[in-house]
């Protein structure tokens, strides 16, 4: 195998050491063993046909000892186009993962895709999904097919990219708010207006790491940093604030939901907003962010794959979080605009008593006064339109707040 071919050089190499990451025989590589990777067991079953697992979930948590995200590169080692057929098992019970799995995303390059629907065959059984994939040629420009089913993106990348862009414009400020249980830097980029009483917008990936609020954030990144009338408009307005990889160690690691601890920060974010004490300390320290910018708003981005979901979706949270009655206009209104935008439902309904009551969101509410939403884009979307999408629900909030401005209404109770 060469490793050329395969692995991006900044990627970290955490995983290159694992076992049963790697499967090589005559005609095929197949590896899960770089940063994002996920997937263990590799088998050959029969002619172009191969199978593995998804890797069980880490420490003492709901999801421990489950695993239903996928993330293999496959490398054709001969001279001729071949079309295999793979079979992807969910490690555990749970979720119907054949049944929920009905596509699978391919990267070659930088280019992004799906499989085509006719690829997409019949699960073996519920927890066993079964697509086939068209591998190029090895002496082609970009052999290696990354196979996954959520758009993975590197923390070594997108940290990359952070260094460049605020290299390149000091005026976009990155900064780490805190350092991960392994050491890795939670980094937090803000563009805008720099004023400490700024009307400020947060953006952050979610915790669980599989899913893709780091492409989220990152489009909204680029859209923000360019000249387009509507990004000079919205900076000129409000600070931005991104966290793209609040869970840096779960990401290298190809987790699904955990962090390198065994945690499940995402439902434990009350332990530092409530102060009940033993909060990793990736949730402390986006917490501490969060309080010293302290946002009018703050949008938690997620994804998810299951096929029985129609499309991007709204997890909301219930109004008596927040009392003030300017706060309760401009977030109806906002919640208006998302509501309007193409394909998106709603899935869920917080409230203080039930459902996703001891997030990063329900804090920012009840302790800042901050409005919270949750959006959860389909992977099965094409990323150009999930990344318009993301640009399109934080337009939606700029131009809420600057019509509430324009009316007269009293906003001062929504800045710091």
């Amino acid at each position: 195998m060469q490793d050329s071919l395969i692995y991006n050089p900044i990627w970290d190499r955490s995983r290159a050491h694992m076992p049963g990451r790697v499967y090589e025989d005559d005609s095929l590589t197949i590896v899960s063993n770089f940063e994002c990777g996920n997937g263990y067991h590799f088998r050959r079953l029969g002619t172009n046909h191969y199978a593995f697992e998804c890797e069980p979930e880490p420490g003492a948590h709901v999801f421990s000892g489950l695993g239903y995200y996928f993330c293999v590169a496959l490398l054709n080692k001969e001279e001729q186009t071949r079309r295999v057929t793979v079979e992807v098992t969910g490690s555990g019970k749970g979720e119907h993962f054949g049944r929920d799995t009905r596509f699978a995303i391919l990267k070659r390059g930088n280019n992004w895709s799906h499989i085509p629907d006719e690829y997409v065959l019949a699960p073996k059984d519920e927890g066993t999904a079964v697509f086939q994939v068209d591998l190029p040629r090895r002496s082609e420009t970009d052999p290696v097919i990354f196979v996954s089913n959520y758009h993975w993106y590197p923390y070594t990348e997108m940290g990359a990219y952070l260094q460049e862009l605020t290299t390149r414009r000091p005026e976009i400020r990155l900064q780490s708010i805190g350092k991960s249980a392994l050491g890795r830097d939670l980094w937090a980029v803000e563009i805008g207006r720099n004023e400490k009483d700024a009307p400020t917008i947060v953006c952050a990936a979610t915790t669980q790491p599989s899913e893709m609020g780091h492409h989220a954030c990152r489009a909204i990144l680029d859209f923000l940093s360019s000249e387009d009338p509507r990004a000079v408009q919205a900076r000129s307005q409000h600070r931005f604030c991104l966290i793209p990889h609040p869970n840096p160690d779960g990401t290298v690691l190809g987790y699904v939901v955990s962090d390198a601890r065994g945690n499940f920060p995402y439902f434990e974010a009350d332990r530092a907003w409530d102060e009940k004490g033993n909060a990793s300390v990736e949730v402390e320290a986006v917490w501490r962010y969060l309080v010293s910018v302290r946002p009018w708003l703050y949008i938690e981005w997620h994804s998810n794959n299951w096929d029985r979901r129609p499309g991007q979706m709204l997890l909301r949270y219930a109004r008596e979080f927040i009392s003030d009655p300017v706060t309760l206009r401009l977030w109806a209104d906002f919640e208006h605009h998302l509501q309007a935008l193409p394909d998106t439902y709603e899935e869920s309904l917080t409230t203080l008593t039930q459902g996703f009551t001891t997030t990063m969101g329900a804090g920012a509410a009840l302790k800042l006064g901050t409005i919270p939403i949750m959006i959860k884009q389909h992977d099965k979307f094409p990323l150009a339109q999930s990344r318009e999408h993301a640009i399109a629900s934080v337009l939606a909030a700029t131009e809420t707040f600057e019509k509430s401005a324009n009316a007269g209404k009293p906003l001062k109770a929504l800045r710091p």
